[in-house]
């Protein structure tokens, strides 16, 4: 197939990038509502290390996705609206965990700057449970964190550093729910 008859299926680039990117954001979703889900309800700790997990194993089945989704911006291309859930899947059951194991507790408390609080604190809309803005912060950063780990790895950043990069994952993911989760 020609490179232009793609523009016989969708009308422009745009909706192209944007039919690759939910795509991608709908099967990595899946994949950690199905291994989330799997989890008993009282596993905190094993449900992160699900979520982690399944990111991971998606990520390095379908590296060319995780980078389109997680990887730098396409220079031109804004994201439409209809991307925003499919992009909220799998961070959302990563919130879900965290009202569920910080029900009542909330967590340590972490200072935050107001616009900072009322911007974490809008979550809430989106989960059933009372996440607070400190655990919020605190979530987002250890997603950064498994990510960050997920793209060192895919860009070959572990060569000749550590063989066992499985073993260094769960440690990683390990520790981060210690931080996580108490």
């Amino acid at each position: 197939m020609a490179s232009s008859a793609i523009y016989r299926y969708f009308p422009s680039r745009e909706a192209l990038l944007t039919a690759l990117i939910i795509d991608a954001y709908n099967t990595l979703g899946e994949r950690v509502e199905t291994a989330e889900g799997a989890c008993d309800r009282d596993d905190f700790d094993g449900r992160w290390s699900a979520i982690g997990h399944a990111v991971r194993s998606w990520a390095t089945a379908n590296p060319h996705e995780f980078a389109l989704i997680y990887g730098s911006p396409v220079p031109g291309y804004a994201a439409p609206e209809d991307t925003i859930v499919p992009a909220t899947r799998a961070t959302m059951v990563m919130l879900q965990l965290l009202a569920d194991a910080t029900a009542g507790s909330g967590g340590p408390a972490l200072d935050l700057d107001e616009p900072l609080r009322s911007e974490l604190d809008r979550m809430n809309d989106f989960v059933d449970g009372s996440v607070r803005p400190a655990t919020a912060a605190r979530g987002l950063a250890a997603w950064a964190e498994m990510v960050g780990f997920i793209t060192l790895e895919l860009g070959g950043h572990f060569e000749n550093v550590v063989d066992d990069r499985d073993s260094l994952f769960a440690t990683m993911m390990k520790a981060t729910a210690a931080r996580l989760l108490g």
